[in-house]
């Protein structure tokens, strides 16, 4: 079975209803033959005023049918079905329901059918963006720059409230592994006007090396806008240099038997994958962890600092000291040693992959 077929913004969509109240609930819901989506609202409260929504099998919307009561009085709306000639039919009470706690009066049972020729578009704002950046040849972590963003009102009322928005690297697998800024702006935008808003960008996350794309994402606040399939808006691609400097724990074992009482010792070898020269402090961390339990045994930890710097593509043994204290039970227990980068030493950023800086092998204590 295949993947879903996207659906709006992240797998949901959002509309602006100006006939009704910003209370507004979704009473029923249908799905057409054809994969169009049909919604039927209501208000919360008054159930005064309703509307038919179809949304494209995408997530767009196609238009709505809206009303504020029928020619006899109020209609709340409460389900919908689709007729075998594709028109909507629509049942509820011709009267709303009484107060909360008083007593249930006569109401009449009302069942109307719309046809789906008076869908109409929504008179409410619609925004969209363009994005505008001009990315180096190749960026990294600490990589920093500027971007443009343009916010449109293509809708047919007024772009008036908040709008968030994030500016990520998208990956070709679909992910988002880098966040690149966070977007706050006020927009009072009549219909075919723009606002220009310059950003700052900075990659502070360390992730592979390869070619991504930049990604924004808007969304407005309490959704009053008609559409936001058009909301995410991709940029130009970019390059990210591999890991230039990348220290990794390539292998740990003990130097001899594990006796309890006796010295200890545990050699690693430490490479640096990257392709610049490495000039941090390493810091070694070993523990003793029993197999039926994530219970401690025994810790270990050594803070060691290069006599000289790690070249690219250079390896060096280390060694950490431990004395395995008499108190411990023979047996199976799970030796685990990490790599930890102290990334302010020197005054050097990296950029580290830490899933190659952990070594677990089981072992044996007598």
């Amino acid at each position: 079975m295949g993947p879903f077929p996207p659906f709006g913004l992240l797998g949901r969509t959002s509309i602006g209803l100006s006939a009704l109240s910003d209370q507004v609930l979704a009473r029923d819901v249908r799905v057409q033959s054809d994969g169009r989506v049909v919604v039927l609202l209501s208000d919360r409260f008054t159930g005064n005023g309703g509307a038919i929504v179809r949304f494209s099998p995408g997530g767009a919307l196609e238009g709505a049918i809206q009303w504020h009561g029928g020619a006899d009085g109020p209609f709340a709306a409460r389900a919908l079905a689709i007729a075998p000639d594709g028109k909507f039919l629509v049942a509820g009470r011709s009267t709303p329901p009484p107060p909360l706690g008083a007593e249930d009066g006569s109401a009449d049972v009302t069942v109307a059918r719309f046809d789906p020729a008076a869908l109409a578009p929504l008179p409410a704002p619609d925004l969209t963006a363009t994005l505008k950046v001009r990315p180096p040849r190749e960026i990294k972590y600490g990589s920093h720059g500027r971007a443009t963003v343009v916010f449109q009102n293509i809708g047919t009322e007024p772009a008036v409230g908040w709008v968030n928005g994030t500016l990520n690297l998208r990956a070709a697998d679909g992910t988002t592994p880098a966040q690149l800024n966070i977007i706050e702006q006020e927009l009072n935008l009549r219909p075919g006007r723009s606002f220009t808003r310059r950003v700052r960008w900075s990659l502070e996350q360390g992730i592979p090396a390869g070619t991504y794309t930049f990604r924004l994402s808007l969304w407005s606040e309490r959704y009053w806008e008609s559409n936001d399939t058009n909301n995410v808006i991709t940029g130009p691609p970019v390059k990210v240099a591999r890991y230039f400097i990348d220290p990794s724990l390539e292998s740990a074992a003990p130097a001899g038997p594990l006796v309890r009482g006796q010295p200890a010792r545990v050699d690693a070898w430490v490479s640096n994958l990257g392709n610049r020269t490495s000039k941090q402090a390493f810091h070694l961390y070993v523990s003793l962890t029993a197999l039926d339990g994530p219970t401690i045994a025994n810790r270990g930890a050594d803070l060691l600092i290069p006599r000289r710097a790690l070249r690219s593509g250079e390896r060096r043994p280390y060694s950490v000291l431990w004395d395995l204290p008499a108190t411990l039970t023979p047996g199976s227990y799970r030796l685990e040693v990490m790599l930890y980068v102290i990334s302010g030493y020197g005054g050097v950023r990296y950029n580290d992959d830490r899933s190659n800086d952990t070594v677990t092998l089981d072992v044996t204590l007598t």
